[in-house]
């Protein structure tokens, strides 16, 4: 502890605060000739009156016994690294060629197994022999539009640790897109394979809306959380 460093600052504090040696005295309940000592370096402060002290001239404990300003607490963002970001938009890039083969896969399923079971409406029996080949051929279609996109979606998690609201709509328009055609087939088998096939199929169709809605619900809540996170 310098005597001097401190009345240093005691005497430029109270001349800032526009208080006389008198008036300072008087705040901490001492004699100004105590006051004067202090500024002159001729005595320390009290160890007991340093708080009362502090908080009258607007300034820490600390610097009032260095006679120094608090070095400024510099915030470190952390940003992300540049080898970081590059390895995002690798990853990134990857999963955006999965998904364009992903989606025009779907879409040629959902063209022909669309166009199948409007052709084959009210076809009795369900499937001619025609049918069972563009409906299969729709299946293979449905189901490597999903490997293709599911592959490249968990490698892109395992390369990056990030995942932006537009990944989970890009996943919420493909999920929706696969799954109208196969709800399209059940929808019209159930009329064919059951006796209440005309009951069942719209109480199929409403638990597919449902599902939807309920995705639907969880997913914005997710996409708006990321988006509050990163603001």
């Amino acid at each position: 502890m310098d005597a001097k460093a401190t009345g240093k600052i005691i005497n430029s504090k109270r001349k800032e605060k526009g208080l006389t040696q008198i008036q300072l005295a008087e705040l901490l309940n001492v004699s100004n000739r105590t006051v004067s000592k202090w500024e002159n370096g001729d005595g320390f402060p009290d160890i007991t009156l340093l708080p009362d002290i502090a908080d009258t001239l607007g300034i820490t404990i600390d610097e009032l016994l260095t006679g120094k300003k608090p070095e400024p607490v510099i915030k470190v963002i952390e940003t992300e690294k540049p080898a970081d970001k590059t390895e995002h938009k690798k990853a990134r890039s990857k999963f955006v060629v999965a998904e364009i083969i992903a989606f025009c896969l779907s879409i040629g399923a959902n063209a022909i197994g669309g166009t199948t079971e409007l052709m084959f409406l009210n076809l009795k029996p369900f499937y001619a022999f025609i049918e069972i080949y563009l409906l299969l051929a729709t299946v293979i279609l449905f189901i490597t539009a999903m490997i293709v996109f599911l592959t490249g979606f968990v490698k892109y998690r395992t390369e990056t640790d990030k995942i932006s609201a537009g990944i989970l709509t890009e996943l919420y328009a493909f999920i929706v897109l696969t799954s109208i055609t196969p709800a399209f087939i059940v929808f019209r088998m159930l009329t064919w394979f059951t006796d209440d096939g005309f009951l069942l199929r719209y109480l199929f169709l409403a638990i597919y809306i449902l599902a939807l809605i309920v995705f639907t619900v969880i997913l914005s809540k997710k996409i708006k959380s990321i988006k509050n996170e990163k603001n």
